[in-house]
């Protein structure tokens, strides 16, 4: 007897980095203290051959160990009563009809973890986001999904799962666009925020003297108001006001921008003390569309930062008004001229001169309750991992052939 979670996802969250990734990392990590098997599935992809997609095989990662799988021996693992929860993290549109068969196929619960809006509107990123995701009409033209709402595979899904899907939502923001769309799931979306915050102590008083230093705080996603922090950067490095960094990940070099590399690989901690070794003091967090829950709002609070967002930003809106650890300027555009005036220095200076609330995070126990009922089928044998490697290898060197042909 026993519990085994069943997590489906995109991509290899030990080696990728993003939101979605340190959830699952999270998750992973819990579940295995607390005695409850972990097997997580993401699609086989090999793009050195043009082929995103390798059809009905995925690679299955549990406890260190990988090996690829078809989608064949997984339905025998769950015909045989194997799992006693499925997490969905992330659809792949390209295997959409794959999980739909192991989602139709097994008797448990499913908890779809509510990360984005991507099930509203594939195209939520664009910088004109489909209405349907906030409003119910779609955008009319300035998204893909034309006059038509382009999730709707996800819409019939989640309608005849209805009875066995459960929606866990990081934050009220998520749960209320959710369920604007899917009404008929508005008693199945329940919140639970990944982490929980511990207060620790208080930080000790702050004088702000010129320069003040600017960090935006993530990756260099157009999204997350990238483009926006680079015009900024380019019209107020001249007046010296100001030392600019990046903490996360991007590839792009921009003069006048220091940038610190950090990961979700380096620690739970490691954008905390980051922000705390270069002695940040504002935080930028513009995104341009509603974020679901965002980690580097809460790591700024436990950093004693002052931040910067906007109303476009969703969780980040709500923490920053609730925490009042911030300024919420009306979009991302607005930066440039805020950081021209005089308004951000004075700010900085009443809110570092008030005791800040120290805390760290923890991840929420509330994930115990989704890991369903014990299961009388506990034998699953481990893959090999031998069988994984050899075919690793093979893929390595008919990559390095492929690589040398096109030289």
């Amino acid at each position: 007897m026993g519990k085994r979670i069943l997590s489906i996802s995109v991509d290899d969250f030990t080696i990728e980095s993003g939101g979605v990734n340190k959830v699952i990392l999270q998750h992973e990590e819990f579940y295995q203290e607390n005695e409850i098997e972990y097997v997580y599935i993401f699609p086989l992809q090999m793009p050195n051959f043009g082929l995103t997609d390798v059809k009905r095989k995925w690679v299955l990662l549990q406890k260190k160990k990988r090996r690829v799988v078809g989608i064949e021996s997984i339905i025998k693992s769950i015909k045989k009563g194997c799992f006693s929860a499925i997490h969905v993290h992330h659809f792949s549109s390209s295997r959409f009809e794959e999980i739909e068969e192991i989602l139709f196929l097994s008797s448990v619960n499913i908890y779809f973890i509510i990360h984005d809006y991507y099930t509203i509107c594939p195209h939520y990123t664009n910088d004109l986001v489909c209405k349907y995701t906030f409003e119910g009409a779609c955008c009319k033209g300035n998204c893909k999904c034309v006059n038509q709402y382009c999730g709707e595979q996800y819409y019939n899904l989640f309608l005849q799962l209805k009875s066995r899907l459960i929606g866990i939502a990081p934050s009220e923001a998520a749960k209320n666009a959710f369920v604007h769309l899917f009404t008929f799931l508005k008693d199945r979306v329940f919140v639970e925020p990944h982490e929980l915050l511990i207060e620790t102590g208080e930080y000790p008083l702050k004088t702000i003297a010129e320069p003040v230093r600017v960090g935006f705080i993530g990756s260099q996603f157009p999204y997350k108001g990238w483009e926006q922090y680079k015009d900024a950067v380019k019209q107020n490095v001249p007046s010296g006001k100001y030392i600019f960094y990046q903490l996360g990940s991007g590839e792009e070099k921009i003069d006048g921008i220091k940038q610190i590399p950090v990961s979700i690989h380096d620690g739970n901690s490691a954008m905390v003390l980051s922000m705390q070794r270069e002695k940040i003091d504002v935080a930028i967090l513009i995104s341009t569309v509603k974020e679901t829950y965002s980690f580097t709002v809460y790591e700024c609070i436990c950093a004693g930062v002052y931040v910067i967002t906007t109303r476009t930003s969703g969780n980040i809106e709500a923490e920053v008004k609730k925490s009042r650890n911030g300024v919420v300027l009306e979009n991302a555009h607005e930066l440039v001229k805020y950081l021209e005036g005089d308004d951000l220095v004075r700010e900085l200076s009443n809110f570092y001169s008030e005791p800040r609330k120290k805390a760290i995070t923890k991840t929420n126990p509330a994930l115990l309750k989704l890991s369903g009922e014990e299961v009388c089928n506990s034998n699953v044998k481990i893959p090999s991992l031998y069988i994984y490697t050899a075919f690793l290898r093979l893929y390595r060197f008919l990559s390095l052939i492929y690589g040398l042909r096109k030289c």
